[in-house]
């Protein structure tokens, strides 16, 4: 399951960022998930409480968010609206 994996690599990668000495816990946590990852949003938002059970993001809030595929050109670097793309 692609979305427990994710879910135990959260914690892990946070972590480091709660070993400093001016922090201790994550209060609020937004996880951005591509449209292209293959990752099914409710599958890891069940699974998070139970692989974040006992880390620093435990007690957080946290909003899981799918983004929106940005085209751009390849030249410029500019984005592309999806409807020049059809």
């Amino acid at each position: 399951m692609h979305e427990l994996s994710i879910g135990h690599a959260v914690p892990q990668r946070l972590r480091g960022l709660v070993a400093s000495p001016d922090a201790n816990a994550i209060g609020q946590l937004t996880l951005r998930i591509g449209p292209l990852e293959g990752v099914e949003l409710n599958k890891l938002r069940c699974a998070f409480p139970l692989v974040a059970a006992g880390a620093s993001c435990e007690d957080s809030s946290h909003e899981i968010q799918q983004t929106a595929i940005e085209i751009c050109c390849r030249i410029s670097l500019r984005p592309l609206s999806s409807h020049a793309v059809m």
